[in-house]
Parts: structure tokens; sequence; C-alpha cells
């Protein structure tokens, strides 16, 4: 059966949920920023960009952000109504209240994000770490403090979300359903691709760390698509908000468990897993 199209005017489009995407993204723009330049201040310094100032690269890269986000906000709030995807919160808020938030879809979205966390410490302790070169092993990021580990959740589970489920997933269901492909295989599909997507957005900043090895890429495709699976999949079900959740809780245990992960095998160091800054 074909979809019948339907042309969303001005009036209909959600400016206001619009704006309070785009404002919390761009918060963990900002909130991410401590933990990037701790990590990457030095490779700021090096050419091309040498010559220009840590503050200007500061601004230049909020007023690019800015504009990507507001972008990805928009499409991905028409293709995400298009195809029925939701946000459940944001329109719990901006009506009467009626949409009630269920605890146990809160539960399941802190459970799943959790388990996502604890898989990737230890899919990346049994399996990877062997592989890593040194650059990685000794990049120990949990030395960072606590403060900037805990604002860098934000830039995870609000603004990669945005970019990966609200605008990639969306407008990637609204496209196989554009061509006639079956809703639950077109979910599906854009969840998988979603994933591998977002692991791949990692590998630049990984790049700006160590050579990207064989075993290197591995690593962050398939360490980050365990969580792309499962935030997508809470989209897809429960609705955006879940997923971002999801997203934080995952990097809340990956970056305040890995520690204990690190005194209880004997490692000196473990580089994080999945990445914050893609």
């Amino acid at each position: 059966m074909r979809h019948k199209k339907k042309v969303i005017t001005m009036n209909e489009f959600p400016v206001t949920h619009w704006l309070m995407l785009w404002f919390a993204a761009m918060l963990g723009v900002v909130a991410v920023l401590p933990y990037q330049l701790a990590l990457t201040g030095n490779q700021l310094m090096r050419e091309p960009l040498a010559h220009i100032s840590r503050s200007r690269i500061i601004l230049l890269s909020l007023i690019q952000n800015g504009i990507l986000l507001g972008v990805a906000a928009a499409l991905g709030l028409l293709a995400a109504r298009a195809v029925g995807l939701r946000t459940p919160i944001l329109d719990a808020l901006l009506t009467d209240g009626s949409n009630s938030i269920e605890t146990i879809t809160l539960l399941l979205a802190m459970v799943l994000g959790a388990g996502a966390g604890a898989a990737i410490l230890a899919l990346d302790l049994v399996v990877f770490y062997r592989h890593l070169p040194a650059a990685l092993k000794n990049l120990n990021v949990y030395d960072l403090a606590p403060w900037k580990r805990f604002l860098a959740g934000f830039y995870g589970g609000i603004t990669e979300e945005v970019l990966l489920r609200l605008f990639l997933m969306s407008g990637l269901l609204w496209l196989l359903r554009q061509i006639g492909v079956e809703a639950t295989a077109g979910a599906w599909l854009a969840i998988l691709v979603a994933a591998i997507l977002f692991g791949a957005g990692h590998l630049p900043s990984v790049a700006m760390l160590t050579p990207l090895t064989p075993w290197v890429v591995m690593r962050t495709l398939v360490l980050n698509g365990i969580g792309g699976v499962i935030f997508g999949w809470l989209y897809w079900h429960y609705g955006l908000e879940w997923a971002m959740l999801a997203h934080f809780a995952a990097d809340m245990v990956i970056q305040f468990g890995a520690p204990w992960v690190m005194r209880f095998t004997g490692k000196e160091s473990l580089s994080e897993p999945a990445g914050q800054i893609a």
C-alpha cells in the first residue's frame, strides 16, 4: 500500500520542539569542550590551525555546530513525524501533560543503557585491549577530572542522538518508506545503518590520537555499534528522549565504571572504548 504524501506547512512545523532540541544539543556541544580540549588540545595548535587562536577555533566550532544541529533537528523532526517516530517527553511538556511518562519505560532505558555500557567495557577488555596500539593503551582518559567526564556524557546523550537518531535514522526510515520497504524491515535497516555510521563518526577523533589500524577501526565500529543498535531500538519503540537517557547511562557506566575495571583486572590504563567526541 502506498503511503499518502502530506505536505507540512510552516504553521504545522513544530517550532518549539525544534528550538528546544537545538538548544539542548548545543548545550551538549558546550559541555564536552573541557573534555575534548583535555584530550586533543595539543592537536589544535598544530598546522594548519597553528596560526589561529584556541578561542577562535572554539567559536568557529560552535557556529559550525549550531548550523549543523539546527538543520539536522529541523529535518529530523519532519522525517520523524512523517514515519511516526516520537518525542514523547517534549510532547508532554508542550501539551497539557496528558501524555504520561511511564516509570517502567524510564527504568528500561536506564537498564538497557547501563547494560550497553557494561557490555562495551567487557568486550573491549576481553577482545580488543590486547590489540590496541600503545598510544591508546597509555591514554587513560579516566585520569581527567570527574566533572569533565560527567559533562561529556551530555554530548553523547543529547547531541549525538539528535544527529544520529533524530536526523539520520529518521531520514533513512523516511527514504526507505518512499521506495516501498516494509515498515519493520525499514526500521531495522535504518537502526543498523545509523549504528554503523555512529561508529564511523568517531574515527576522525580516534585518528587524532593514533593511526587507524584494522583493529582500531573494528573496535571503534563494533563498540559504538552496540550502543547504536540499542539506542535506535529505544527510539523506534519508545521515543527519542529514551534513546538519549540510555546513551547517557551507557556513557556514565563507561566513564565511571572503567576505573573500577582497571583496578579489578590490574590494567595500568584503559582508553575510552566508545569515544565521546565524534
